[in-house]
C-alpha cells in the first residue's frame, strides 16, 4: 500500500487537536425497545464514499473498540443473521478553513519622536485543516431498519505513535457509544 494512501487515512483517526471534545450527534428510533437487544453482528456499511475502506487497518482497530466497548456492556457478539441487532460504520472527511482576525499592536513615533501606542492593522491568520465524522449505526437485526446512529466530529491528526492513535480511537468511539443505548432521559435531547 502506498505511503501516499495511508496518510491521509490514518488521519482517519478523527481525533480532534486541542482541548475541545469530539462534537457528538446522535438519534434513535423512540418505537424501539433498546432493553430487549441483547446480541450484536457485524455489517458492512453501504455509505459510497466510506473513507474507512481505502484503510482496512484502521477499521478493524475500530471495530476491535467498539467490540470492547459493547461487550464490557453486556452484549455479546454472534453471527450477524442471529443478532438482535447489527453494527456498522464509515467515516467522512472534508478540507476546511478558518480565518482569525486579531489587533496588531505597536509602537508609532508621531511627530517629535514621541513614542506613542496605537493600533495598527488586524492581522488574518488562516488556518486549514480536515475535519473528520465518524459514524456508527444501529440496525435492527430482523427488520433490517436504522434504529440508532451516532456521529463524532473533530479535527483529524496524524499519528506516528501506535499507542496515542489507539487512545484516540478509544476516546472517540467511548464520546459516541456513550448515548447507546439511549435512556428515558434521551426522549428530549437526541445530541
Amino acid at each position: 500500500m502506498s505511503v501516499r494512501l495511508l496518510s491521509p487515512l490514518f488521519l482517519l483517526l478523527l481525533l480532534i487537536s486541542g482541548c475541545s471534545p469530539v462534537q457528538v450527534s446522535y438519534d434513535f428510533d423512540p418505537g424501539t425497545d433498546f432493553s430487549a437487544i441483547r446480541t450484536y453482528g457485524w455489517m458492512n456499511s453501504t455509505v459510497a464514499d466510506d473513507r474507512l475502506r481505502e484503510n482496512p487497518l484502521l477499521r478493524k482497530r475500530i471495530v476491535a473498540t467498539i467490540d470492547r466497548y459493547l461487550q464490557q456492556r453486556g452484549y455479546r457478539r454472534v453471527d450477524p443473521d442471529g443478532a438482535d441487532m447489527l453494527v456498522t460504520i464509515y467515516a467522512a472527511s472534508r478540507e476546511k478553513m478558518r480565518l482569525t482576525s486579531r489587533p496588531a499592536m505597536g509602537t508609532y513615533y508621531g511627530p517629535g519622536y514621541a513614542p506613542y501606542w496605537s493600533r495598527g492593522y488586524d492581522r488574518l491568520d488562516v488556518h486549514y485543516y480536515t475535519e473528520g465524522t465518524l459514524g456508527i449505526d444501529i440496525v435492527d437485526g430482523r427488520r433490517r431498519e436504522l434504529i440508532w446512529r451516532g456521529l463524532g466530529t473533530g479535527i483529524i491528526q496524524r499519528y506516528s505513535n501506535r499507542k496515542k492513535m489507539q487512545r484516540q480511537i478509544d476516546t472517540y468511539v467511548t464520546e459516541i457509544l456513550k448515548h447507546f443505548p439511549p435512556g428515558p432521559a434521551a426522549e428530549n435531547s437526541g445530541g
